[in-house]
């Protein structure tokens, strides 16, 4: 198999073939131990290091991306400026287990069934399909390198439901103190505390048990253990790692937990938010008129009535404060990456350490009637991707090709010189890092749920449902999809060429409840019984 994934696990060409002869006559310069990208990037003796940094929700709000004006990212904008930066990523899946999964393991959810958040009890034995595989972590180890994974780095910690033996140093999960249960209706998984004092807006002002994670506030620090937040743990942590003396390569994977929900950080980290000047996302009135009732389903959330019908209960002020404090929580996150980065150089690692930033999904905050991800539209999967390679050429060079998440397996194998194993779905990005004209090869796959796919190009959003309605968006002159065009006589070409390029067979999920009634079913039944509600229509 050519290194990189440009073959698929079946042997079948996944590029153009005049695009693949004009990828592999430079490719073919890259010698095993070598992370060189350019033919003017120094010759190194060795592998470099990989630093490989996942945060947790962060949609393109972010300095790079543009995505909110008034964001604060100063560590993130000074690594752009040495980084190619990917400014139309996605994820394969807008919800954390999918997205990560389909990330290590190089499956897409059609290939490994893994279409959403899968809980009950017994579905990692199903799993047999992700099992089997080898995940990135576990084929650098094979390789020689050391692996050490801190934080949130699959869904649950750094290695979820697989006991595989892929990490060499592993940060122990931090314990909750017994105080931050009270402040809640149930034992909310403990990576993603703390709380507000009340517990949330929602479970302390409406009394709702489901969703009350949508909340967010400043914490303060004499009421953290150590003073410190999980996340500044997980620094201190992995700056740690940087310092051990080692003889060999390192892959140091950290997991940042923020700006997952409950949205909240030290005071400090809002005072460049104030509340009455922020900037609020639009959702005009009709917005949905033109979007099929799988659509409306997913934008329903996880509250009782539908996470817009909450925040509309609890009024604009506390729309104001969730964006407030996502945008504090990524400021946050921006200042740990600068922490991570510095101790890079006072290490002496700086010029022999790819750096690799980037998130498992983005986020919604009302646009299209959404308050989280877990939908097909360009929030919810456009993540920030910035890859930095000591030496290389063409540093902080945008690139608008839409890419994947899939992307980052192969392409770390081609930078380390490491043969790729034949089951990614995704494709090296190296091609496009050397050629600003390159193509990948074909649209960006996004599934969620099963039977739910979007197609991403560099133009258009293309979304199929399970029941044949669609979708399709020109990012050129309608980069918010607030118009639906399909049933213009004028697309009908782009919508054949985007209906071609859907997956032609899709695994079954492996959970059993999802393969009767998943979640957009359940909403779908209720608004049968109760209607569809008013905020929906309007």
């Amino acid at each position: 198999m050519r290194k990189g994934g440009f073959l698929d696990g079946r042997g079948s060409t996944r590029m153009d073939p005049m695009l693949r002869i004009r990828f592999l006559l430079p490719v073919l310069v890259f010698v095993p131990g070598l992370s060189c990208l350019m033919a003017e990037a120094r010759p190194k003796a060795e592998p470099m290091d990989i630093l490989f940094i996942i945060v947790d929700d962060l949609n393109d709000w972010v300095g790079p991306l543009g995505g909110h004006p008034q964001v604060e990212t100063p560590h993130l904008d000074e690594l752009a400026t040495d980084s190619f930066v990917f400014t139309n990523a996605h994820t394969p899946s807008p919800a954390c287990q999918p997205a990560r999964y389909a990330l290590y393991s190089g499956l897409h959810p059609v290939s490994s069934g893994w279409y959403g958040n899968y809980f009950e009890t017994g579905v990692h034995e199903m799993a047999e399909r992700l099992q089997s595989v080898t995940h990135l972590p576990a084929r650098l180890q094979a390789a020689g390198y050391h692996t050490a994974g801190g934080g949130k780095v699959y869904h649950a910690a750094v290695n979820d439901y697989w006991p595989f033996d892929q990490w060499d140093e592993v940060m122990p999960v931090w314990e909750v103190p017994e105080a931050w249960w009270q402040r809640i209706p149930t034992r909310y998984d403990k990576l993603y505390h703390p709380f507000p004092e009340d517990g949330g807006a929602i479970w302390a002002e409406l009394g709702i048990r489901a969703g009350y994670s949508l909340t967010g506030g400043p914490i303060e620090r004499d009421t953290l253990p150590d003073g410190l937040m999980f996340d500044e743990m997980i620094t201190a942590w992995a700056l740690d790692q940087m310092d051990l003396p080692r003889s060999q390569p390192q892959f140091l994977a950290v997991g940042y937990v923020r700006p997952h929900v409950p949205y909240t950080v030290p005071p400090e980290y809002f005072d460049a938010y104030p509340l009455d000047d922020l900037y609020i996302p639009d959702s005009p009135g009709g917005v949905l008129d033109d979007v099929p009732i799988l659509g409306k389903a997913m934008t329903y959330g996880l509250a009782t009535g539908g996470d817009e019908a909450v925040v509309r209960r609890l009024g604009e002020r506390y729309r104001r404060e969730l964006i407030q404090s996502y945008l504090a929580c990524i400021t946050f996150v921006d200042t740990e990456i600068g922490k991570l980065l510095d101790g890079l150089k006072a290490a002496g690692r700086w010029e022999d350490t790819i750096i690799i930033v980037t998130s498992d999904h983005g986020q919604n905050f009302g646009e299209k009637r959404n308050w989280r991800k877990m939908c097909l539209w360009e929030e919810s999967t456009r993540v920030p991707l910035l890859i930095r390679v000591p030496g290389q050429g063409g540093a902080g060079r945008q690139i608008g090709e839409a890419v994947s998440l899939l992307d980052l397996y192969p392409t770390l194998m081609d930078l380390a010189g490491i043969e790729a194993p034949d089951h990614l779905d995704g494709v090296s990005l190296v091609p496009l890092m050397r050629d600003p004209t390159a193509e990948r090869g074909r649209p960006v796959l996004i599934s969620w749920q099963a039977g739910n796919h979007a197609l991403r190009s560099r133009d258009w959003r293309y979304i199929r449902y399970r029941d044949g309605s669609e979708e399709l968006y020109d990012h050129r002159s309608d980069p918010e999809e607030q118009t639906n065009l399909v049933g213009l006589a004028e697309v009908e070409a782009i919508l054949e060429s985007m209906r071609a390029s859907l997956p032609k067979e899709t695994a079954p999920p492996v959970s059993p409840t999802a393969r009767d009634h998943d979640f957009v079913d359940r909403v779908l039944l209720r608004w049968a019984e109760d209607g569809v509600p008013d905020w929906v229509e309007e």
